[in-house]
């Protein structure tokens, strides 16, 4: 698992030993972990936007793997707006998969350089809605986030933000966030994704199974790509 930290009021994981192994004695080491379910590489569920929305434990397994894609929008640069004209000549086209990954060439600072991760280029409305419209059901993206970067944002969702500028949309309370309408449309999303740059432009099959959380609004995932060569 990735660690990412730099949330405002998010607590760092914890792994920590209740048994160390023994060989002598024959006794097995047990460990118990604490942490977010939205931090590091990790798959958001409905949920984490809509109170009655679908828990990551009630998705099929199918949701999880199958055909991908991976776009290279790298080309946008610093807080680059991603819009339908750029999913448009995104290559290779959609052949019926139903999973893209979108490669912005900023995952590279997630442990080096978190002011510049967070100024990595985001969806627009327009842009969500074409995904919708063709079908996509999973998008990741080797950034925090789908929406606005938090650098530039006039709110925050994190807690302990003051309650006036407590909103998921990056635009501000009553205004629909990239999140709100991909998840509204039953589209998963996989935040802080590694590794993009070795599938960038390929087509290839996913694998980004979740953990099975009872009630989970995401979870951590694993996720790889299979690659016929």
């Amino acid at each position: 698992m990735l660690y990412n930290w730099y949330i405002p009021g998010v607590p760092r994981p914890e792994l920590t030993a209740i048994v160390e192994p023994n060989e002598s004695d024959h006794v097995l080491g047990f460990q118990r972990i604490v942490t977010a379910t939205h931090i590091g590489t990790h798959i958001d569920a409905q949920r984490h936007v809509y109170r009655n929305g679908m828990s990551i434990d009630q998705y099929p397994l199918d949701r999880f793997f199958g055909g991908a894609v991976c776009w290279d929008v790298s080309y946008k640069g610093r807080l680059g707006v991603i819009t339908p004209s750029d999913l448009e000549r995104c290559e290779p086209k959609l052949e019926g998969e139903h999973m893209v990954l979108f490669y912005t060439g900023y995952g590279k600072y997630f442990e080096t350089d978190y002011h510049l991760y967070y100024e990595q280029p985001y969806f627009n409305l327009e842009a969500a809605d074409w995904l919708i419209g063709h079908g996509v059901n999973l998008v990741g993206i080797d950034g925090h986030t789908v929406d606005k970067p938090y650098s530039i944002r006039s709110t925050a969702f994190v807690p302990g933000a003051p309650a006036e500028k407590r909103s998921i949309s990056p635009s501000g309370p009553g205004s629909e966030s990239v999140h709100e309408r991909l998840m509204k449309n039953n589209v998963l999303i996989i935040e802080h994704m590694g590794n993009l740059d070795k599938v960038a432009g390929r087509r290839f099959k996913l694998c980004a199974l979740p953990l099975k959380l009872r009630g989970g609004d995401g979870s951590p995932a694993r996720c790889i790509a299979i690659i016929d060569e």
